[in-house]
């Protein structure tokens, strides 16, 4: 798994490139109806570990994080490059490491995926909204009831 990461990690860093100005297509953070999805996947795929201090995961603030930044363009949302952690873990590695975190660094490095979820897979994932009349009509229905 490390050896596939580390490989995912070297064609992140090309894919990014040097201003870390990711290609404009395939690459950029779901759409807001597919990405609570997107974080329900990676807290399965993670075993709702944060891979990077390898604590677990809990009710503190999480961030999708990115071993290599997503810079201006908010990219860097591809297999092998970002994780669900901790706020203070994302804030450390930037201290730390600026754009690019090395994966040597995460205490479980096999913790992050090293495939990316499909739209479908993330739409299904994704809490169900409702529509609102639906809601009013199980509102009245409870007030009746």
């Amino acid at each position: 798994m490390t050896t596939a990461l580390n490989a995912l990690h070297a064609l992140n860093v090309a894919r990014a490139g040097d201003t870390y100005t990711w290609p404009a297509g395939g690459t950029s953070r779901p759409r807001s109806d597919a990405f609570p999805g997107l974080l329900a996947w990676l807290a399965i795929e993670q075993n709702g570990i944060c891979p990077a201090c390898g604590d677990a995961l809990g009710m503190e603030l999480l961030n999708v994080n990115h071993l290599i930044s997503q810079g201006k363009r908010q990219g860097g949302y591809v297999e092998g490059n970002i994780y669900l952690g901790h706020r203070e873990c994302n804030e450390l590695d930037a201290e730390l490491f600026g754009m690019v975190v090395p994966v040597e660094s995460l205490a479980r490095p096999d913790m992050v995926a090293t495939t990316y979820p499909t739209r479908a897979t993330m739409l299904a994932l994704a809490p169900s909204k409702g529509r609102k009349g639906d809601r009013r009509t199980a509102r009245l229905a409870r007030m009746a009831g």
